[in-house]
């Protein structure tokens, strides 16, 4: 290459690298955006760059070329004409050679207080730039160069290759960055507040006093009392209140699976576990994830002022709880479903599928995600109510049992087709159905079998999917390895996977392998 096209090069270089940390320096946002990653590549680059061109000097020094030069530096007291002849013959580069005579003077008495105390960050890469248009060409040139010229093109050539493949990298980083920072933005929505009134504007619920009438009602667990009580109050004060989860009611179809997740006050070891895992919010094949807990107060007195300051703490952390000052109790896990059908209403109408389930759970979002993207004709405007199907099956009227439900409260004998209430999938459309349908039927204890009740009211039916499992994952011993991902590949949602079970591990190990 000749010295005169090099010359060319190095001089797009230079403006390059300077129209680069001027952009930096006048911008920033840009500069904070691009991290410190860029910035410690760039002091890198100016590193290696300062080095080669100081190791130039010092060759072209140790030759004994610049004498003359040093001669001409003001701070000299005795100014002497320069003995050389480029500069006798008005070289274009003179007044260059005097703009480093500072540097110049650096190196032939290593004044090293004077140079730092002289040469600031500011004016430093702008200083290195002019010794290099100075000593460069003369050095590609042949221009008083004695030995090793081909030792300092080839420094010189690596730096130029280093800088360019630097500013290559910094571009690809830029994008990146940029590209990741949109999506953060729109990952964490702006915390936005809601008028106090439609929190606490609710009435607070009274105790229906006519229950005392029902046939047999002082035999009845004391439970059961309460219930019927207040089987009337569907509507509740909110404590808690994230009204731009899904980025206010009219983006809400932005949201394409709400996980919307049963939790109680004291579960929080839980509920941690699924922000790290499978509940974590994020862009999932090109769609949306958005989780909401679901709560509503234990205890009283101070544990229930201190369980709703905790929440309180973990919400402002998250801005993912909603909760309602009614006792969260299994009995009132009904309750539950409709207020939160009615948040929903209000605050994310157009989010395409939920999912519905306990806080014990693991579900394969994943695969959730890739089986409602491939549902036929369906984007959460028509009827799907998926998960564990149950049919065939009446009311328990063992008033031991969990599932207890005397005549008082519900007096049919069978129960309508119901999807167990660990966990199903159900569109926007059969959520809305359900909300409107919760308006003229009694609550009932057991919310998986009211949602059955509201379907069945709507001429709707639930199906079953093989791949949710609300009794439990296990493996037939013999038949299958424990962790055979085959096993696993169709799976969607498991039940009772919560810390204190004792088959946990058995439940996440294998999604944790393939999922995350």
């Amino acid at each position: 290459m000749k010295a005169k096209d090099m010359e060319e090069l190095l001089g797009s270089l230079e403006r390059d690298l300077i129209r680069g940390v001027s952009d930096t320096a006048t911008s920033p946002a840009k500069s904070s955006m691009l991290g410190s990653d860029s910035a410690y590549i760039w002091i890198l680059s100016l590193i290696v760059f300062s080095c080669v061109l100081f190791a130039a000097l010092f060759h072209y020094q140790r030759s004994g070329t610049f004498s003359s030069s040093l001669s001409q530096f003001p701070g000299e007291s005795t100014m002497k004409e320069s003995q050389d002849p480029l500069v006798a013959a008005g070289d274009p580069e003179t007044h260059a050679d005097k703009s480093v005579n500072g540097v110049l003077l650096f190196f032939h008495r290593k004044s090293w207080p004077l140079f730092l105390s002289e040469v600031t960050g500011e004016n430093l890469f702008e200083l290195i730039l002019q010794v290099k248009m100075v000593v460069l060409p003369r050095i590609i040139g042949g221009r008083r160069c004695t030995g090793n010229l081909e030792v300092v093109s080839l420094l010189i050539t690596a730096t130029l290759c280093l800088l360019v493949i630097l500013q290559i990298y910094l571009q690809d980083k830029k994008s990146q960055i940029l590209k990741q920072d949109k999506i953060l933005r729109k990952q964490k929505p702006e915390p936005q507040t809601w008028p106090d009134m439609f929190l606490n504007s609710v009435p607070k619920c009274t105790k229906n006093s006519s229950a005392f009438k029902i046939q047999n009602f002082s035999t009845l667990p004391k439970i059961i009392q309460n219930f019927l009580f207040y089987q009337h109050c569907h509507h509740f004060p909110m404590l808690l209140n994230n009204p731009g989860k899904c980025g206010g009611p009219q983006n809400s179809a932005d949201v394409f699976l709400l996980l919307v997740i049963k939790s109680s006050p004291p579960n929080y070891d839980r509920r941690e576990v699924l922000r790290k895992t499978w509940a974590l919010e994020r862009l999932q094949s090109g769609v949306w994830i958005r989780t909401v807990f679901i709560s509503g107060t234990t205890g009283d007195g101070y544990e229930k002022e201190r369980l709703n300051k905790l929440l309180e703490l973990e919400n402002r952390e998250y801005q993912d709880i909603l909760q309602w000052d009614f006792d969260d109790t299994f009995y009132n896990l009904t309750l539950k479903q409709v207020l939160f059908l009615e948040w929903m209403e209000r605050f994310c109408p157009d989010a395409h599928f939920l999912l519905n389930g306990d806080d014990d759970i693991f579900a394969n979002t994943d695969n959730m995600v890739q089986y409602l993207k491939g549902l036929d004709d369906n984007d959460g405007s028509k009827h799907l109510f998926t998960g564990h199907l149950i049919q065939y099956v009446g009311p328990i009227r063992h008033p031991g049992s969990k599932y207890y439900i005397p005549v008082q409260v519900h007096k049919s004998e069978r129960y309508p087709p119901y999807c167990g209430g660990g966990g199903f999938l159900l569109s926007q459309f059969t959520s809305r159905v359900i909300y409107n349908m919760s308006h003229s039927i009694p609550l009932l204890p057991i919310d998986d079998v009211y949602m059955g009740m509201c379907l069945e009211k709507a001429g709707l039916l639930p199906r079953h999917h093989i791949g949710v499992r609300t009794a439990g994952l296990y493996v037939p011993s013999g038949q299958h390895e424990a962790y055979n991902p085959c096993y696993y590949r169709e799976v969607l949602l498991v039940h009772r996977c919560g810390p204190e079970d004792g088959h946990s591990t058995m439940c996440l190990n294998p999604f944790h392998k393939m999922s995350y």
